[in-house]
C-alpha cells in the first residue's frame, strides 16, 4: 500500500463501529454491517484535517486473520476505535510493537447518556489520554476528532499574505517550529535572500503587522507579509 503523506491507521475490536468511522472521516466508502469481521482488507480514504490532507486506512478487525500488523506498525497516528474502558488494553495490545502516536476514539456515545458520557471523559482525562467522543452514526463529534488528528500532524497553518490585500484563503502548511526564513523559501521557491522585511499578525506576533527578522519562530495561524527586492 501506498504511503500518502500524514498517514492515520484505524484499529479496534470486531463491531466497535471502525469502518463507520472511516465513513465519517473520509471520502471511503468501507463496507458496514452488523456482523464481525466485516473488513478483510485495508480501505484506504483521504480527509481533510483542519485545513491539511491526510490518509487513513481503516485495517481488519484485531483478531482477524487479516489484521494487517506491519501497516499498523508503519503508521504517523493510530485511531484507536473503542466502545468501553475495558477494551482498551486488549487494543493496546494489539499495538504494542507501533512507535505510533494514539487518538482513542470512543464510537457510540450516542448511546451513553449525558451523565455517562461525562464521567467517561473524566475518566479519560484523568488516564492522561489523547481522546475524542464520537458518534459515527449521527456524524457527532468528528470536528473535535480533527482537531486532535491535526494536533498529531506536527504542521502549522500560515496564511500568506499582499500589502494592501486580504490574507490568502488556503494555509500553507510548514513543519512546527518553523522560522520566516522557512516560510519565505517556499513561497519564493528557495530565494529567501530576497527578504527585505517581513511582517506578522497572529499568535506569534506581539502586535498586528509586527516586523519580524527572518529567524522569527512561527505559530498555527500566523499571517506572514514578505516584501522583496
Amino acid at each position: 500500500m501506498r504511503k500518502e503523506g500524514f498517514q492515520f491507521v484505524i484499529v479496534g475490536l470486531p463491531n466497535v463501529g471502525k469502518s463507520s468511522v472511516m465513513r465519517a472521516l473520509t471520502n471511503a466508502e468501507p463496507l458496514v454491517s452488523d456482523y464481525p469481521f466485516t473488513t478483510r482488507e485495508p480501505c484506504v480514504g483521504m480527509t481533510e484535517v483542519c485545513g491539511a490532507q491526510a490518509q487513513v486506512v481503516d485495517t481488519p478487525a484485531i483478531g482477524s486473520s487479516e489484521f494487517d500488523r506491519g501497516l499498523v506498525n508503519n503508521a504517523d497516528c493510530l485511531l484507536l476505535v473503542l466502545n468501553s474502558l475495558d477494551q482498551i488494553k486488549q487494543v493496546e495490545d494489539a499495538c504494542l510493537t507501533s512507535r505510533a502516536q494514539r487518538i482513542y476514539v470512543f464510537n457510540k456515545v450516542d448511546l451513553l447518556s449525558a451523565e455517562q458520557a461525562r464521567k467517561l471523559e473524566a475518566r479519560l482525562r484523568s488516564m492522561r489520554l489523547e481522546f475524542a467522543l464520537v458518534s459515527a452514526l449521527k456524524e457527532e463529534g468528528f470536528n473535535e476528532l480533527k482537531e486532535e488528528m491535526f494536533n498529531k500532524m506536527g504542521v502549522i497553518r500560515v496564511y500568506t499574505k499582499e500589502p494592501g490585500k486580504s490574507r490568502s484563503e488556503v494555509p500553507m502548511l510548514l513543519p512546527r517550529g518553523s522560522v520566516v526564513r522557512d516560510a519565505a523559501e517556499k513561497i519564493l521557491k528557495g530565494l529567501s535572500s530576497r527578504v527585505k522585511e517581513a511582517r506578522v499578525t497572529g499568535p506569534s506576533a506581539k502586535f498586528p503587522n509586527q516586523r519580524v527578522g527572518l529567524a522569527h519562530e512561527l505559530k498555527d495561524m500566523d499571517v506572514i507579509e514578505l516584501r522583496t527586492s
